[in-house]
């Protein structure tokens, strides 16, 4: 095994524990190692959406916590899950 070879190994495992560490799958490593960089920003924008879902829910499920009506909290949710479908 040449020196290039190793380097590009070295370089390879990096990227996977760099990728690993800010929380993407394993089939996202492999698409992201695989693609340009398109595929990193495609998934920078799926988990900004992923997180924005989040809080939203977090915010309704604070409003159940203080005894919100039920109806208000399935409204709210119902507009959180028309969202995240488009």
């Amino acid at each position: 095994m040449g020196i290039g070879n190793i380097r590009k190994r070295m370089w390879i495992l990096n990227k996977i524990a760099l990728f690993k560490k800010l929380g993407l799958s394993i089939t996202e490593i492999k698409d992201c190692l695989k693609s340009d960089g398109a595929t990193a920003s495609s998934i920078l924008r799926r988990k900004e959406q992923e997180l924005e879902s989040d809080e939203k829910r977090k915010v309704v499920f604070d409003l159940y916590i203080k005894g919100a009506d039920t109806d208000l909290i399935n409204e709210k949710l119902a507009v959180i899950e028309a969202e995240d479908s488009i």
